[in-house]
């Protein structure tokens, strides 16, 4: 009955409201920052990337970073564990700081990361139904915090 989106619906006959901008930086984890130079050639990065779909953290890593990815995922959960592993760096949610006090931003002389938004999506006919009015209203404000 509740979608979450990276992405506002533009077909159906939906209700969807923006509950979070999320800006991404480069994120690692504490003591592989400590160990490496400043340079983004310097770190092996993981990379989040759906074949065939336009992503805003893909486009900035190909525009910004001239090395390959050492890994590729499909999976943010993955991207993350890897980053959560010290298996490299990845551009991340800047708010995961806040869950995981391992994981660092390196300031690598890049440009400001993307801004993620994070939608909350009903079918209006539902909105107003009291089971999905009272989800609606925990997720708006849970997820509300996951914004910086």
């Amino acid at each position: 009955d509740l979608a979450i989106r990276f992405f506002r619906p533009t077909q159906g006959d939906l209700v969807a409201k923006r509950v979070a901008r999320m800006p991404m930086g480069v994120l690692a984890r504490r003591d592989l920052a400590h160990r490496k130079r400043r340079k983004p050639e310097a770190f092996d990065w993981i990379s989040f990337e759906v074949p065939g779909v336009p992503m805003p953290d893909a486009a900035w890593l190909a525009a910004h970073v001239k090395v390959p990815p050492r890994m590729r995922t499909t999976s943010y959960l993955s991207q993350v564990e890897a980053v959560r592993a010290g298996l490299g760096v990845a551009l991340l949610v800047r708010s995961l700081r806040r869950l995981d006090p391992e994981l660092v931003e390196l300031d690598l002389g890049l440009p400001p990361g993307p801004v993620l938004e994070l939608w909350l999506v009903t079918p209006s006919n539902l909105r107003d139904v009291p089971r999905v009015a009272a989800v609606w209203d925990f997720l708006e404000a849970r997820l509300g915090e996951l914004g910086e």
